[in-house]
């Protein structure tokens, strides 16, 4: 069971909506960090695969309101390098991760089972 805290909204002026939106926004990433161990477990699985498969992995703040980024593959001087933002909830992350590491080739690279059932399952994913 969750104990709610009561919210401390900032006093505000009506022109200070920075102050309102740095506190909504706050909330909101508390929220999405709730651990859900299943997928954290998940998570640790995918980047450790990442690391036998050569994949340098970078979790970092990406982006904001004014300049999105968002997390995936990117080739750096023809390294590949996984941005995942450190904001993401595990759930995301282990996605993210996912839709990643399926393109990569794994016949020569020991993957457990349900981590395999999972690039598997995004492999045949259609909405990719």
């Amino acid at each position: 069971m969750m104990i709610h805290q009561p919210l401390n909204i900032p006093d505000l002026k009506a022109a200070d909506h920075s102050s309102l939106r740095r506190f909504v926004l706050r909330r909101r990433w508390v929220a999405r960090r709730e651990k859900d161990p299943k997928y954290e477990h998940l998570l640790d699985e995918l980047l450790k695969l990442a690391e036998r498969l050569e994949i340098e992995v970078r979790r970092e703040y990406l982006g904001d309101i004014e300049a999105p980024a968002q997390s995936g593959l990117v080739y750096l001087r023809g390294e590949p390098i996984l941005f995942l933002d450190i904001r993401l909830a595990p759930r995301e992350a282990v996605e993210t991760a996912a839709r990643v590491l399926a393109d990569f080739p794994l016949d020569d690279v020991y993957v457990k089972p349900a981590v395999r059932r999972l690039l598997e399952a995004r492999e045949n994913d259609p909405g990719d």
